[in-house]
């Protein structure tokens, strides 16, 4: 710690301050770099400490050290980082560059920050070389979610022309980012501020973005605000081909969503006919002859649409009245599953991936699957109905797909055939296999070529031959697949539903913790069956997930010792699978997601020490585990609250600064204000938190019970408003 203090002290005192921190060992440099990255504990001199990270990131021959130092000032996030940050966004190596822009999304003021660099960038009149040398795709990725941040506003035209021209781009990958980028940011709008989308998609509309994807964009979220009359305006427009030049499935997904209007409004049985006649559309562009590997992706969309066409048929049935053991709710499933198993097909020629679940047809537009799970009760709709069809729907699922639907229990009817006993179906499982083989062995055969090359110009080729052994080990895990029985083959090549989790989710936010158990548990046996967690990442993974999301039952029912054990054992596989595959030598930037689901799972950890358990030492020790896993706006509102549950006002408020009110942060704006003793200012995060975040009355009645037990809120409890906010039904 003495070292640690005399490198911190020379650092911040500005005299030698390069040369001090390349001179000291490589361990305190490294501890010295982790502490810099925290205005919070070294607020300054800013400019000194930004330009000494920023030369160590730029010279220092260790690439650990270069990126440490660029992931530190991300995370300081202040005027001179970011600064610091954007210049070497352009003038690093491609590699760096990209650390540097992924650094920049540690902060709200950093992603905004992205996005300056993109919208600069792609004005007229800058260098075409400059711009063709910038890496568009994690500047999109990073810097678009903060037009989503900050609160209701209006954007400029400048601020949306990036979306539209980069969405026409040549280069696809960055098309798609863009593409993939404006979807999040829609999501993030809808789900807290609503009308809000409509308007950000009239702003893309008027910047040029591409207008059929301005039409499909406006139906999904006119579904999930409600806007029936909407979408029957604009879907009419796609069914009657406007975009049929750009997009041939824009006529398919305009039936999709006229039917999903009309199932919407009750008319069940209109819905399931127009559902049939997307399912028609879509698999006459199936039917498309063959003409290459892009119309083979296009057949495979145009099936996975096919296939929610039909799961909306067995929906609509459901909504009519008929029970899901009947052969019109049963068959729809089947073909449903038949066509997205053709579609999977269909990928694996096109070399489109390896693994796919049912999950797309959970939740895709368009479909009034996700439309049941809108903010707004649907006209007409007895309370419950929504959720009960979606639950009958499943089990008719696991009744002809078993394998696939982990946590959901099958009808239990005689006589149902299951995939492995369907020659049809089994007949596709063993084409995604022929085809994953035939693009195996294309990527081998050029890869050899590539190595030969290499080789005969006298080059090491080790990355080539670790992606040539790489191929040759996925070969013959497939090859050994025809010989597993047939039940652990599907589960290889079908990777399993994650929608019983995705269900338990919000089970227990609307506080039927007891409903959502009896998903959580069964889908975590199921992941434990034939020997899946010593075979396959994903299902530590999606154990792990389950894992916490019924520790998080357990502590909303008062259980805060078994709620740590169940917490426990999932950031205990984590753990083990982390360093499983450090050990096979993957660089953590290939795991993150396992990470940052390890680091939210340590918070839960906390959450349940502090509030259930009443131990605030215990809470303080598994959020700063997590804090060392993830420093975000999340974590630094939480640091915040630590500091100021301690004592430590002035580093809370320090912290507090640093962060955009954005609704996800709400509640734990609430506690931190309150422990800071900003009583009114605590009062109305709260009053956010119920009103933005909580949209169903079982929802806002768990979050009451929460906030009337939490101890962070207790300088509250005398206040006739909160008395108001938290009062029991």
């Amino acid at each position: 710690m003495l070292a640690l203090a005399l490198v911190i002290g020379s650092l911040v005192q500005g005299g030698g301050v390069v040369e001090d921190l390349a001179g000291v060992d490589r361990a305190a440099q490294a501890a010295a770099i982790e502490a810099l990255g925290s205005t919070v504990e070294f607020p300054g001199p800013a400019a000194e400490i930004a330009a000494a990270l920023a030369l160590r990131a730029g010279l220092d021959e260790d690439v650990v050290v270069r990126r440490a130092c660029l992931e530190a000032l991300g995370r300081r996030g202040d005027a001179a980082a970011l600064s610091e940050l954007a210049e070497l966004v352009a003038t690093q190596p491609q590699a760096e560059q990209v650390w540097a822009v992924q650094a920049m999304g540690a902060t709200p003021g950093g992603r905004a920050r992205a996005w300056v660099l993109v919208c600069r960038a792609i004005e007229p009149g800058l260098g075409r070389d400059h711009r063709a040398a910038l890496p568009w795709s994690e500047l999109v990725r990073i810097g678009a979610p903060s037009l989503a941040e900050g609160g209701s506003r209006a954007w400029t035209l400048a601020e949306i022309r990036p979306l539209a021209r980069l969405a026409r781009s040549a280069d696809r990958l960055v098309a798609e980012t863009v593409r993939g980028a404006v979807e999040d940011l829609l999501k993030v709008l809808e789900a807290t501020r609503g009308e809000l989308a409509l308007v950000f998609l009239e702003a893309l509309r008027e910047a040029g973005y591409p207008a059929e994807l301005v039409a499909d964009h406006s139906c999904a979220v006119g579904l999930y605000l409600g806007e029936v009359e909407l979408v029957l305006e604009v879907a009419g427009e796609l069914c009657a081909g406007a975009h049929l030049a750009v997009d041939a499935l824009s006529c398919a997904r305009g039936y999709g969503y006229l039917a999903t209007a009309r199932f919407l409004k009750g008319e069940y049985e209109a819905a399931a006919a127009g559902f049939h006649e997307q399912r028609e559309v879509a698999e006459a562009l199936v039917r498309r002859p063959l003409s290459g590997r892009s119309d083979l992706a296009l057949r495979s969309v145009a099936a996975q649409l096919a296939a929610i066409a039909e799961v909306s048929v067995a929906l609509s049935e459901l909504a009519g009245g008929a029970r899901a053991s009947e052969s019109r709710v049963l068959d729809a499933t089947r073909r449903a599953h038949v066509l997205a198993l053709r579609a999977h097909a269909l990928g694996a020629r096109a070399d489109q991936g390896s693994y796919v679940s049912l999950d797309f047809l959970f939740g895709s537009h368009p479909a009034p699957w996700g439309a049941l799970e809108g903010p707004r009760p649907l006209p007409g709709l007895e309370s419950g109905a929504g959720l009960r069809w979606r639950r009958e729907l499943l089990a008719a699922f696991a009744t002809i797909a078993p394998e696939e639907l982990p946590g959901i229990t099958p009808l239990g009817l005689e006589g149902v055939a299951t995939t492995a006993r369907d020659s049809d179906r089994l007949r596709l499982v063993f084409e995604i296999i022929e085809a994953r083989e035939e693009r195996l062995h294309e990527r081998t055969r050029i890869a050899r070529a590539r190595l030969r090359a290499a080789l005969g110009r006298g080059e090491a080729g080790a990355d080539l031959s670790e992606e040539l052994d790489e191929m040759t080990r996925d070969l013959n895990s497939l090859r050994g697949l025809r010989t597993e029985p047939i039940e652990e083959l599907l589960v290889a090549i079908r990777r399993p539903s994650s929608v019983a989790l995705e269900l338990a989710v919000g089970l227990r936010e609307e506080g039927r913790q007891a409903e959502a158990r009896a998903l959580l548990e069964p889908y975590i046996a199921d992941m434990q069956r034939g020997g899946r967690l010593q075979r396959y990442v994903w299902a530590i993974q999606s154990t792990a997930r389950a894992e916490a999301s019924l520790g998080s039952c357990l502590c909303d029912e008062d259980q805060p010792e078994a709620a740590e054990r169940v917490f426990l054992r999932a950031v205990q596989r984590l753990e083990d699978l982390e360093r499983h595959l450090s050990g096979r030598g993957i660089d953590a930037s290939a795991y993150g997601d396992i990470t940052a689901l390890r680091a939210g799972t340590l918070i839960s950890l906390a959450v349940n020490s502090n509030v259930r358990l009443g131990d605030s030492e215990r809470a303080l020790a598994y959020f700063e585990r997590a804090y060392e896993l993830r420093q975000d706006s999340f974590t630094t509102v939480l640091l915040a609250c630590y500091r100021a549950r301690s004592g430590r006002m002035e580093e809370a408020r320090v912290a507090l600064a640093r962060v955009v009110e954005e609704p996800f942060l709400y509640y734990n704006l609430a506690c931190t204000h309150a422990l800071l003793g900003d009583t009114q200012q605590a009062l109305s995060f709260l009053e956010l938190e119920l009103s933005v975040n909580h949209t169903t009355r079982g929802a806002r009645e768990r979050q009451r019970a929460w906030a009337r037990d939490d101890p962070d809120l207790r300088s509250l409890r005398d206040e006739s408003r909160f008395a108001e906010l938290t009062m029991e039904p």
